[in-house]
């Protein structure tokens, strides 16, 4: 692969915290639910002469990567179109983490809402599954922490119109700890950040961006609860 260089339940039963010594250790566009059995994914199939390169870049890079989960196309697949498009357009990371979380958030919302899923498929496990997917992807386009919250904040806004959008960011934001993909450091530097409160935008985005974030408290808490433990261990060692 070429490198890019409500669920009902609470996801975080699912492991306890990692100690440190241990290995235990966006947008304001919208998009339309679609799926591959026929709903639509919204207006993007079309260039106007107002649209700018950033737009042509997110269009076409959200609607390749949405079509490819559709198709369930191997990763290795998905990673050569990506970097190909990335590269056609010359187009910054940010960008390329701006259409992932869009099509991803929007791939994750079709199933959920798939009446024809299987039995026992909850909003954790249609998350689990898309993001072990797209693992090696994630990482192709996420090499810090600035690029760990720039990421963050994408799934934030992508998800601001969507019904469940604050237990789909929580359950993804928890699925990347899990897996390294982003650090406790990162979650922190977010959940503090003046754009995750929506600074800069209408009222109304502001509220739908504060809506989505505070769904997303129990796993900061968690995090810091599972802090303050390891600290207090800590301090009974010595």
């Amino acid at each position: 692969m070429s490198d890019l260089s409500e669920d009902e339940t609470d996801p975080m039963h699912k492991r306890s915290r990692r100690h440190s010594s241990s290995t235990a250790a966006t947008t304001t566009k919208s998009h339309g639910s679609g799926s591959s059995g026929g709903k639509r994914r919204g207006s993007m199939t079309s260039t106007t002469s107002e649209e700018t390169e950033e737009d042509s870049f997110y269009r076409e890079a959200y609607v390749s990567l949405l079509t490819a989960l559709e198709a369930d196309h191997p990763v290795e697949v998905i990673g050569l179109e990506l970097n190909g498009l990335r590269m056609t357009a010359d187009a910054p990371f940010t960008q390329v983490r701006h259409a992932a979380s869009a099509a991803m958030m929007t791939r994750v919302e079709q199933i959920l809402e798939d009446s024809n899923k299987p039995a026992g498929t909850t909003l954790t496990t249609i998350v689990d599954k898309l993001f072990t997917h797209l693992n090696i992807l994630l990482k192709r386009m996420i090499f810090d922490m600035d690029d760990q919250v720039d990421f963050l904040l994408w799934l934030q806004k992508v998800v601001i119109k969507r019904e469940k959008g604050g237990a789909m960011v929580q359950a993804a934001a928890f699925k990347m700890y899990n897996d390294d993909l982003i650090t406790e450091d990162a979650v922190m530097k977010w959940w503090g950040s003046k754009e995750s409160v929506g600074e800069g935008g209408d009222d109304m985005t502001k509220a739908e961006m504060v809506k989505v974030k505070e769904a997303c408290k129990g796993f900061v808490d968690w995090l810091q609860e599972a802090e303050e433990e390891d600290s207090d261990e800590d301090e009974d060692d010595e």
